[in-house]
């Protein structure tokens, strides 16, 4: 059955995600993106359309869920697919078990799957209390993120353009996950994040400051030329790079250069933070870092250094 004659009305809902993007109107999309109810793959090839608004506008109920449910779509396909690779073994199919591996690799390398960890990790680090079980999750997230950023060349962008073709007017073209679809800015946003974890472990100061020169190097090569090359990533459906519309370009220069700001500040307050955490018996010094963080912090709108300054004075 063709999507024009789909009872649910799939593609009209897709052309209204386009419309509801351009006109910025962030609450309908969500609303709207409530009753496309995908279901397994589409969590990998589909995903992008949930994940483009909530990581744009934050929506927490809906992004915890989402990103919850396309998680268990990863966990229960592994699951089915060694089951299989089993069921082979037994049935003397040799030949199929291969074609499930590829699969799984396939699935495992996912750019969206990456997307969907990092969205998880960044809820557990920001969480107000951390119990012994989060730790775990935290270090089994980073773990996952950290072995597949070393294997870039595997990662693929496994986007359902067949679907999403008929429901776009001529070149026009989704913007897939904005910034995000930059490999650069994920992993800059994954070194953040990291960063973060660290600060609020004082015993793991020696691996602060190789974090944070790592970070630092990587703010100034986010491209935006780049944001449209899908190159880089392998493909079981073809995503072809596009040129984006002028309007859509202004509106991502203007974003680009808004996040950067964000990261060089984030960076400068990571600095102050750190001389926090090693220097905190040397009162001048504390003094001259806090007049350094209050001149920072009336230009960002991050709190995380504040909470650490905040704790070493009340430690005190």
């Amino acid at each position: 059955m063709g999507l024009s004659k789909s009872p649910y009305n799939f593609d009209i809902k897709l052309r209204l995600l386009l419309f509801y993007e351009i006109l910025s109107c962030p609450e309908r999309s969500i609303e709207l993106l409530r009753t496309l109810d995908i279901k397994s793959i589409q969590h990998d090839t589909l995903g992008f359309l949930y994940a483009k608004i909530l990581l744009n506008y934050h929506n927490s109920d809906l992004t915890q869920d989402f990103f919850t449910g396309a998680l268990n779509f990863y966990c229960e396909n592994l699951r089915e697919s060694k089951e299989s690779i089993l069921a082979c073994l037994k049935n003397g199919a040799f030949d199929k078990i291969e074609e499930f591996e590829e699969y799984d690799q396939w699935l495992d390398f996912s750019y969206f799957k990456q997307i969907c960890f990092f969205t998880k990790l960044e809820s557990f680090v920001k969480a107000l209390k951390i119990d012994e079980a989060h730790e775990m999750d935290i270090n089994y997230y980073i773990d996952f993120i950290q072995k597949r950023t070393e294997k870039t060349i595997k990662l693929t962008w496994n986007i359902d353009m067949k679907i999403l073709k008929p429901c776009f007017f001529g070149n026009e073209t989704w913007n897939f996950l904005d910034l995000f679809n930059n490999y650069q800015f994920f992993q800059i946003n994954f070194l953040r994040i990291q960063l973060e974890n660290f600060m609020r472990k004082t015993e793991k100061n020696d691996k602060i400051e190789g974090f944070l020169n790592e970070f630092s190097s990587l703010i100034n090569t986010i491209n935006l030329e780049k944001l449209y090359d899908f190159s880089g990533f392998r493909s079981k459906n073809t995503v072809k790079n596009v040129n984006p519309d002028v309007f859509t370009k202004e509106i991502l220069k203007k974003r680009l250069v808004f996040e950067k700001m964000n990261l060089d500040l984030e960076k400068n307050l990571f600095k102050i933070s750190i001389k926090l955490l090693k220097f905190t018996q040397e009162e001048a010094f504390i003094e001259e870092i806090l007049k350094e963080f209050k001149e920072l912090s009336k230009k960002s709108f991050s709190f995380f250094p504040f909470l650490c300054v905040f704790s070493i004075k009340r430690s005190k």
